[in-house]
C-alpha cells in the first residue's frame, strides 16, 4: 500500500520448522487493481446559466463541477527480506489514469426565447473578455495520468500481536494534465470571410500542466493480528518531491491567438498518503510460499498541482490539490 509492499507479519506461534521456513523467505511479488477516484477544484468548464436579457455581469454564478468518476489502475511491486527477517527492501510502480468528457448547451441563441440563458466562458482569459460576455455551448474533454516509482526500505518491530513498521525511502512522480475546451454561441459567433465562406466561430483553448519530480518520503505502517490469519492495518506516509513543471496554455478564435503562454519552473511539492484496510495470510505448497489477499481504503493528495494561469475574475478555485481516494484489491506471493 501507498507504493510499497505491506510489512511481512508472521506473530503467529509455530514449530521451529516452520519459523526457519519462514526466515527462508527472500522475495514477494505483489499485484494491486486500484478503483480511484480523481479530483482537482480547477477542473471546471463554465459556472451556472444567467437569463441573457437581464444579466450584465455572467461571472456572478457558482461554477458547474464535471462529475469525474472512478477509474482502473494498477500498482506492481517486489520486495526482498533480508536476515534478519526484521528488515526488508520495496520498490513499486504505481499506475493511473482518467479522464473527462463534458457537454453543455443552452438556449441563448434562440431569439425567439424570452427566457435565453448564457454562461461564462471561464477559461478563456483574453484581454479583451469581460464580465458581460457569455456563451450557449461548451465542451471539456480533461485527461489525467500519474506514474508514482516509490524505493523503500522497512524496519519491523514485534510485539506480541502487533507489528510497528517504519519505512523511509525515495520516490519519483510524474502527473500529466491535458484539456480541450470549446466555447460557442454568445460572443463567439460564426464569421464570413466572404459570400457564403465561413470561419469556424468557436473557440479552442488548449492547456497542459505536467509535473515530474523526485525526493525522499518517510511513513509508519502499524499491523494488529485479529485471527490467526486475519490481520487490521494502517498506513501514513508523506513525501517531498522537487521536480519540474511544463506548462502550456494557447486560446484560438477565429483563426487568431488570443492568449499563449509557455512556461518552465521547478519548484517543490508535498503529497500525503494515508490507507487502512484488513489483510488475510495464509502457506500454500506445504508451507513453502506465503499467499497474502488484502482489501484496503487509500487517500493521496499532491498539493499545489495545478499551476496554469486562472481567470482574472477569480472563478477558478485557489485550491489547486490533486486528490486520489478509493478502494485497492491485491494479492502477494512471498518465496
Amino acid at each position: 500500500m501507498l507504493g510499497q509492499l505491506s510489512p511481512k507479519i508472521d506473530v503467529q506461534s509455530r514449530s521451529s520448522e516452520q519459523n526457519k521456513d519462514i526466515f527462508e523467505r527472500h522475495f514477494g511479488i505483489e499485484l494491486e487493481a486500484l478503483y480511484w477516484q480523481a479530483w482537482e477544484k480547477s477542473v471546471v468548464l463554465t459556472n451556472r446559466y444567467a437569463p441573457v436579457l437581464t444579466t450584465h455581469d455572467f461571472t456572478q454564478n457558482k461554477i458547474r463541477h464535471p462529475h469525474i468518476h472512478r477509474d482502473w489502475g494498477y500498482r506492481i511491486g517486489i520486495s526482498y527480506f533480508f536476515k534478519p527477517p526484521s528488515w526488508s527492501m520495496d520498490l513499486c510502480w504505481t499506475n493511473f489514469r482518467t479522464s473527462v468528457f463534458q457537454n453543455q448547451t443552452t438556449d441563448a441563441n434562440d431569439v425567439t426565447n424570452l427566457n435565453q440563458q448564457g454562461s461564462f466562458p471561464i477559461w478563456n482569459i483574453g484581454d479583451d473578455i469581460i464580465a458581460g460576455d457569455y456563451i450557449s455551448n461548451s465542451k471539456l474533454h480533461w485527461k489525467l495520468l500519474l506514474n508514482l516509482l516509490d524505493l523503500s526500505a522497512h524496519r519491523n518491530f514485534h510485539y506480541k500481536r502487533v507489528c510497528f513498521s517504519p519505512y523511509a525511502g525515495l520516490r519519483s512522480g510524474w502527473i500529466h494534465q491535458h484539456f480541450d475546451i470549446e466555447y460557442a454561441g454568445g460572443i463567439f459567433v460564426v464569421a464570413f470571410i466572404g459570400p457564403g465562406v465561413p470561419l469556424n466561430g468557436i473557440n479552442t483553448i488548449v492547456m497542459k500542466n505536467n509535473y515530474w519530480g523526485l525526493g525522499p518520503k518517510i511513513g509508519f505502517s502499524p499491523s494488529v493480528l485479529l485471527s490467526k490469519r486475519v490481520s487490521l492495518f494502517a498506513d501514513a506516509a508523506v513525501s517531498s518531491l522537487f521536480g519540474i513543471f511544463h506548462l502550456d496554455q494557447k486560446s484560438d478564435y477565429l483563426e487568431r491567438t488570443q492568449f499563449e503562454k509557455h512556461s518552465r519552473f521547478f519548484g517543490i511539492r508535498w503529497v500525503a498518503d494515508v490507507a487502512c484496510g484488513l489483510s488475510y495470510q495464509t502457506s500454500i505448497f506445504r508451507d513453502h510460499y506465503d499467499f497474502v489477499f488484502k482489501l484496503a481504503y487509500e487517500f493521496h493528495e499532491f498539493f499545489h498541482q495545478m499551476e496554469l494561469k486562472r481567470d482574472r475574475f477569480h472563478l477558478i478555485s485557489d485550491n489547486s490539490n490533486l486528490k486520489f481516494q478509493g478502494g485497492v484489491a491485491s494479492v502477494r506471493l512471498d518465496f
